[in-house]
């Protein structure tokens, strides 16, 4: 359940380019010492001001004098010191992700909740720089293991090996079998207490919502409210679901493209394109390369597996739903560039990712629980295999590792009372929307809000989500309007994005250039330096310019200010030099909408021709490739 967002935003671009009652505090029994929070992508970043803080709790609970592990946490302060609201606890996804280094993910999506509450980010134990259950024997091999050419039963085999020998290292520290979700729920309790607060509001996204309805039921007098991003529990049987899960999310993409006259004209007859792409890598493995996210490339052997793999990791993220029936038709045709992109990418970020800490928490909670009966009512899939060999898989790893041993009642779904707000999306290939609906069946005063065009991890990638989510915590008893929903921009299928260029000048606009015809010039919005356009819809927005300035780094100040004046808050996420130009992927915060944009700056002598394109994350990636020849055209 790994979660896969801003980072793989940034190789498209290298592709192409209240009234709330005060809680009850205590002082804080645990030193908190003043830090800074890095935000931001490779080489771009921004140090926000945060307290930092290290807690020890027992690796047994049973033995509270026994070894002890240190849980560090992060706090990000409200910035009204007036606010009374409840802290909002942020359980990261995974399991095995951290908390506070993957924050960057989540940081902009939080902007809106920082006025009134702290933010508490928790390195579980076994995450991130909290007794790391990190597997260098698995994580270290990652890239040079696309260059492999293994059967899935080579590597479920050698990855067991290397399990194994993890397992073996980290026993000499540790005891894996104590890191799990109810020793991880305690464990947050112990840093909300020690930090004084009585009540808190939980966050939970992907296994973040498994943690937080286990700390639900085990510490219930202390939840406010819970928002539930991704909704999926031990009970969900998640592994053997998410065969037919993914081809659910396939089905779902080929109906879209099929309604839509544009893209089935451009790729018609996407299933049998997508048997003839595993069929052909079944017989014979092909040799591709893809692209990291410095720009190097780097070779892959494609299987049948590995493509299924892409695939299922494109249906994650919202932003790439769009490339699908293109990545199959390419596919098809012996191209598998995107699929070995997606690959390296993932490969890269592996090293964020605590293997044992994943293993010690599946090994524990679900697969113990997956008995023959249970996997016989399962059904193969056409494509994406049995659950029934990928559960045989998960305990031949398991058989290689430590984990606690629980009983039913442990995994059993949690109930409750409280305020509950769940966020799912159609085309999540891991947590559905049946997760939700069967989340709030479980929760009287919960609200589920679906959204028709998003994937997994909501927050990070709509507005409407964010404002949910805002209007929620400031009142979790309030009735929530969910009608935004029926706004989500519906996703632009790559290579089905057209637009004709006109030209374009004005006697106001210091430039000339071509635009797509229908958009209109924001004459409001623009400057001497940027002139802006938007579509009809105002889903795309457009700038350009010629800027004096002294280096890049000028000119994309010059720029961003500009943007930030017409639309909102920009951040820059991944920044790309190349020959004396700037690529600088950005997220741009308005009020609207969460947008993905580019901007582009080429020149020499001091004057630069820049072109800034946004659009929705489920759009930016399929129609950026279209603006860019308007670049040439600046003058």
């Amino acid at each position: 359940m790994r979660k896969y967002t801003l980072f793989t935003l940034s190789v498209a671009l290298i592709l192409s380019l209240i009234n709330v009652t005060a809680p009850i505090r205590a002082q804080a029994s645990v030193e908190l010492k003043p830090c800074s929070l890095e935000i931001g992508l490779g080489d771009v970043k921004q140090k926000i001001d945060a307290d930092c803080g290290v807690l020890p709790v027992p690796e047994d609970r049973s033995k509270p004098d026994g070894r002890q592990l240190d849980i560090h946490f992060t706090i990000l302060r409200a910035t009204n010191p007036a606010s009374k609201a409840e802290p909002i606890f942020h359980l990261e996804g995974g399991p095995g992700g951290s908390a506070i280094s993957n924050f960057t993910a989540w940081y902009t999506s939080y902007r809106s909740l920082f006025p009134d509450h702290d933010v508490v980010l928790i390195d579980q134990r076994g995450t991130g720089t909290s007794a790391s259950l990190q597997c260098t024997e698995i994580v270290d091999t990652s890239l040079a293991d696309l260059k492999a050419n293994r059967t899935p039963a080579d590597d479920v085999k050698i990855g067991g090996e290397r399990l194994s020998a993890c397992l073996t290292r980290l026993s000499k520290v540790t005891d894996p079998a104590f890191y799990n979700s109810l020793t991880m729920a305690d464990d947050t309790d112990a840093v909300r207490e020690a930090l004084g607060y009585d009540k808190i509001n939980v966050f939970g996204n992907s296994y973040g919502t498994w943690l937080a309805q286990i700390y639900l039921r085990r510490h219930e007098e202390h939840v406010n409210a819970v928002v539930l991003d991704s909704v999926v529990g031990p009970w969900n049987n998640f592994l053997l679901d998410i065969a037919s899960n993914s081809e659910a999310s396939l089905t779902r993409i080929f109906d879209l493209c099929q309604a839509d006259t544009v893209c089935n004209e451009k790729y018609p007859q996407l299933r049998d394109k997508f048997v003839k792409a595993l069929d052909t890598l079944e017989k014979k493995p092909a040799t591709t390369t893809g692209t990291g996210l410095k720009g190097d490339s780097h070779p892959v052997v494609m299987t049948r597996a590995r493509l299924l793999e892409a695939f299922r990791q494109m249906f994650y993220n919202s932003s790439y739903i769009g490339t699908v029936p293109q990545a199959v038709t390419n596919a098809a045709n012996g191209n598998y560039s995107l699929a070995a992109t997606i690959l390296v990418s993932s490969a890269e970020q592996s090293k964020d990712f605590s293997v044992g800490l994943y293993y010690s928490v599946i090994c524990a909670e679900s697969v113990p629980f997956y008995t023959d009966a249970l996997i016989k009512q399962y059904d193969p899939t056409k494509y994406f295999g049995a659950e029934k060999s990928s559960v045989e898989d998960a305990r031949q790893t398991c058989a290689n590792w430590r984990s606690a041993e629980l009983d039913e009642a442990d995994v059993a779904p949690v109930k409750s009372d409280k305020p509950v707000l769940i966020l799912s999306g159609a085309f999540d290939p891991v947590t559905p929307i049946a997760y939700g609906e069967e989340t709030k069946a479980r929760f009287p005063n919960s609200t589920l809000a679906t959204f028709p065009y998003q994937a997994h991890g909501l927050l990070p990638g709509s507005k409407c989500a964010q404002n949910l989510t805002r209007a929620f915590l400031l009142d979790p008893t309030k009735p929530l309007d969910t009608s935004c929903t029926a706004n989500d921009v519906r996703p632009v299928f790559a290579g089905t994005f057209e637009i004709t260029l006109k030209p374009f000048s004005n006697p106001d606009v210091p430039i000339q250039l071509n635009v797509p015809e229908g958009w209109t010039y924001q004459p409001d919005k623009s400057t001497d330096t940027v002139t802006f356009f938007a579509s009809k819809d105002n889903v795309h927005l457009l700038g350009a310019g010629v800027i004096k300035a002294k280096s890049l780094d000028e000119a994309q100040q010059i720029v961003s200010e500009a943007i930030k004046n017409a639309y909102g808050i920009v951040d820059a996420q991944f920044t790309l030099d190349f020959l004396g130009s700037r690529v600088v992927q950005q997220g741009l915060d308005n009020p609207d909408q969460v947008y993905t944009a580019a901007l582009t700056m080429v020149g020499t002598g001091g004057n630069y021709r820049i072109l800034w394109y946004a659009a929705p994350n489920n759009v930016f990636v399929s129609s950026f490739e279209s603006v860019v020849p308007i670049l040439l055209s600046i003058r």
